[in-house]
This record gives C-alpha cells, sequence and structure tokens, in this order.
C-alpha cells in the first residue's frame, strides 16, 4: 500500500474525531483511537474505533446490524451480521473497563441492545453529535 492511499486509509479510520474530545466522563481521542475513562486508557483497532464512531455519529439512534456494517465498513454482506455483533462485544468490553455494566450488575450498558431491532449508544452523547454531524450528512442519511 502506498503510503498517500495508507494516510487516506487512516484519515477514514479516524474520521472528524482526530483530537480528544470529552463525552461525559470519557475522552475520546481519535488520533490514538483510544478512550479514556477515570484515568483508565483502552484502546481500539481500527474496525473497532470504525463501528464505535457509527454510534457517536448517532447518538440515541437505534441501528440495525446491517446498518453498522454499512456505515463503519462499507459492507452490505448479511454474513456481517454475526461479526457486527462481534465487535459490539469487544467495544462494550473496551468501553466499560471497570466492570461498570459488564452484565455483572455494575450499571447500564453504553451500547445497548434493543430486542429485535439493533443497537444504540446510551451516553451523554450530545456534545460530540454536533462535532461529528459535520462530516457528511449525506453519508449519514445514505
Amino acid at each position: 500500500m502506498s503510503s498517500a492511499r495508507a494516510a487516506q486509509s487512516r484519515d477514514h479510520v479516524i474520521g472528524p474525531l482526530g483530537g480528544p474530545i470529552q463525552l461525559g466522563e470519557f475522552t475520546v481521542d481519535g488520533s490514538q483511537l483510544m478512550v479514556e475513562r477515570n484515568g483508565q486508557a483502552s484502546w481500539f483497532t481500527p474496525a473497532e474505533w470504525r463501528l464505535l464512531c457509527v454510534f457517536l455519529r448517532h447518538p440515541g439512534a437505534v441501528m440495525t446490524r446491517e446498518e453498522l456494517a454499512q456505515h463503519a465498513w462499507d459492507v452490505t454482506d448479511p454474513e456481517r451480521r454475526s461479526t457486527v455483533d462481534v465487535y459490539i462485544s469487544r467495544i462494550r468490553r473496551k468501553l466499560e473497563f471497570d466492570g461498570a455494566g459488564s452484565g455483572d450488575g455494575g450499571g447500564p450498558r453504553l451500547i445497548q441492545t434493543v430486542r429485535h431491532r439493533g443497537y444504540r449508544l446510551v451516553a451523554d452523547a450530545g456534545e460530540v453529535a454536533g462535532e461529528v454531524a459535520g462530516e457528511s450528512e449525506d453519508s449519514a442519511a445514505g
């Protein structure tokens, strides 16, 4: 891969979250693909980060597995349904690394499963919505 293509790919991963953004008790740093909470940092793979950014761009919106795969990885293959589930599980572990919401009674999940519909980000994501909405309103609608 050429260095120009690698840079373009990295820019796509980071998207509009290039610098640190405060999201409630979280610091989201797209330049490092990292989220910090209560002084603890967790790093994300590029594929995990893309999926997390979809949630950050659409806070509170219920999204199907197909929509998440389309927005995160530009794939429409129905086989990716289970892949989305795996990545959401990984993201949940990384966001809830102190045990909160991990199913042990520690609190509500940040990424909730909406039965028979999909997933949604449940967080005070209002501050981030304005930051990431500027990326492309057209891509969010499509």
